[in-house]
């Protein structure tokens, strides 16, 4: 259906050249050497291996070409789990409290991470899980080596400015809330560790990031 819906996008837009194709990313119908740049938003994390479909792009691009992908990591992730772990602990505590539904979505994005993070996982979580890695900056260097790419830069996408104030909201809204209904004391723990963080800190433990890829000249 989405593809369906790309090509309807792509008549209206009057994108005649465009050709839109579905395939399994580790094994392309594409000749060796035959793409300038491949680029994929939220892809990687879904794989049951990356590595392989890393492989599969690496003879498919051409010498000196750029492959481009934009993920979560683990580092943000990090950072928000401490911040809602502070927030229950202080819960206990306050003559006002947090909702029994931002509780679970706290919860829920604790026990998402908990799914998620590493590299070690089992065949059968793996199976299970659609969103099913969060990546760091080591694993994806490791991966990008090991598929034969020469260099690999992460770029981050949020940059410092209020990105925790940011994510938080954005990951309570997507369990229907956001941060205007928590209480007062909630928010203003938010800012105090936020400002607690440097930017060059946040700078260099991202939330999402770009990941860029080029492959040997020769």
């Amino acid at each position: 259906p989405l593809l369906a819906h790309l090509r309807s996008l792509a008549r209206n837009e009057k994108h005649k050249s465009l050709t839109i194709l579905q395939m399994n990313a580790e094994n392309m119908v594409f000749a060796d050497c035959q793409a300038d740049i491949i680029m994929g938003a939220h892809v990687l994390h879904h794989l049951l291996s990356p590595v392989n479909a890393l492989r599969e792009i690496r003879r498919v691009i051409r010498p000196g070409g750029t492959a481009v992908f934009w993920e979560g990591f683990e580092d943000g992730a990090q950072i928000l789990a401490s911040l809602f772990d502070l927030w229950m602990e202080m819960d206990r505590s306050q003559a006002t409290h947090l909702s029994p539904g931002v509780i679970e979505a706290l919860r829920g994005f604790a026990a998402d991470l908990d799914r998620r993070k590493g590299r070690a996982k089992p065949p059968e979580m793996l199976a299970v899980l659609d969103d099913k890695w969060y990546f760091t900056r080591h694993a994806i260097e490791d991966l990008a080596a090991e598929a034969g790419c020469l260099r690999c830069e992460l770029h981050n996408v949020d940059g410092p400015q209020n990105v925790v104030r940011m994510m938080a909201d954005h990951e309570l809204r997507r369990w229907g809330f956001g941060l205007q209904e928590l209480p007062e004391w909630a928010r203003d723990k938010l800012l105090s560790v936020q400002a607690r963080m440097s930017d060059d800190y946040l700078d260099g433990h991202p939330f999402s990031a770009a990941i860029v890829m080029r492959a040997p000249t020769r």
